[in-house]
């Protein structure tokens, strides 16, 4: 009896073919898994938006960008983020109950409370042990992040998402609600959500579907390492910090702030990594502390198109060019302030790359259409400007 058997070339060429289809497949599998945590991403940035909308129906108001626990119906100064605000319309009230319940009236009462002693507003500051703070926020993390979700020993943890601070770098938390400078520096402020300001949500003149509330920048990954500190040089991950005697095209002492010069911090990105130049370092402080409303923890800024160059400067880390960030292909996922989703591109209109910038009025308010295109026009509430995504 004849027995047939495949032959050696027959094998190999079974084989080789699976080799081609599993080549083929793979990155169609990749791309699935990939499109599948886009969408996690942007559904997690919606219900951000639906906690907004619940807390203006509640308070009838937006929550602040930076302010206390408690509301409106307070002054007190504290330096807490917008989302602290929101916790119990994100089934958090437990971590909500446990910020109020603890008192903190003042810098000096939190500081002892929440660190037992250390700044908690600092990127890297060490969390009383046993904590809720500690706890992991993954409703603030984006899955296609590689850095989301780690976290520095007893520290707080850090977001990939990011409130709409407007097309003007603005930052007052430094300061307490009734002083000066800070009253004159909301002159330039032109996002929908305010420092120690509660608006309401008919004051976005132009328009909820035209204006931006949330989007996501990428955490850096391994943690927090230091404030002049990165072992990555990727654009997406870490932030330029300019020491002393440096910029980054911010005026340097006026009230408000405002653009100067745009070209020198977008200098430092040459494709996907930064190139450093001048008295510039790498920092991994950005959105390492969801608790902390400052402008290099939990805001935005609309100066450069997604995936563009983000910096600050050493002594001024209070007003930052924080630039939104993904490793989503192409672009980051955004939510309106009319609670829709959007993808938006990286190439989206940013304005022209010549130095344009802002000219403030003899009276220091800074108004008037966005100069840096429909991205710009994006971030800000009234600057007459009709532009959709």
């Amino acid at each position: 009896m004849r027995r047939y058997a495949f032959t050696l070339v027959e094998l190999l060429v079974v084989i080789a073919i699976i080799g081609v289809l599993i080549a083929l497949l793979l990155p169609a599998v990749q791309a699935a898994r990939e499109a599948a945590r886009r969408m996690q991403c942007s559904n997690k940035l919606k219900q951000l938006g639906i906690a907004v909308h619940n807390y203006h129906d509640a308070a009838d108001a937006l929550p602040a960008g930076a302010c206390g626990p408690y509301g409106p119906t307070t002054d007190n100064y504290y330096r807490f983020s917008i989302f602290v605000a929101l916790l119990p319309y994100l089934e958090q009230g437990a971590l909500h109950d446990y910020i109020t319940a603890t008192n903190l009236g003042s810098v000096t009462t939190a500081t002892t409370v929440l660190t037992g002693g250390t700044s908690w507003w600092s990127a890297g500051a060490g969390f009383v042990p046993g904590s809720p703070l500690l706890a992991k926020t993954s409703f603030l993390f984006c899955p296609s992040d590689p850095g989301a979700g780690t976290q520095n020993r007893d520290t707080c943890p850090g977001t990939n998402y990011r409130y709409n601070n407007g097309d003007n770098p603005v930052g007052n938390v430094m300061l307490g609600p009734n002083h000066a400078d800070a009253v004159t520096k909301r002159r330039g402020h032109r996002g929908p959500f305010g420092h120690y300001t509660f608006y309401n949500i008919s004051g976005i003149k132009d328009g909820t579907s035209n204006t931006l509330m949330f989007g996501e920048r990428c955490l850096h990954p391994g943690g927090y390492q230091g404030s002049s500190v990165s072992d990555s040089a990727k654009v997406r991950d870490a932030q330029v910090k300019v020491t002393s005697g440096g910029s980054i095209g911010l005026t340097s002492s006026s009230n408000p702030d405002y653009i100067l010069d745009r070209s020198v911090c977008r200098a430092f990105a040459k494709g996907n990594e930064y190139v450093l130049t001048g008295a510039a370092v790498l920092s991994s402080s950005s959105g390492s502390n969801w608790l902390v409303g400052t402008p290099l923890h939990t805001p935005f800024t609309t100066v450069y198109s997604p995936n563009s160059a983000s910096c600050y400067n050493e002594t001024r880390d209070y007003i930052t060019i924080t630039t939104l960030t993904s490793y989503h292909s192409g672009g980051v996922n955004v939510v309106l302030m009319d609670g829709s989703g959007r993808f938006v591109s990286e190439t989206i209109d940013d304005g022209p790359f010549t130095n344009v910038r802002f000219l403030p009025a003899a009276s220091g308010y800074v108004s008037g259409p966005s100069p840096w295109g429909i991205w710009g026009a994006m971030g800000s509430i009234d600057g007459g400007e009709s532009v959709t995504l």
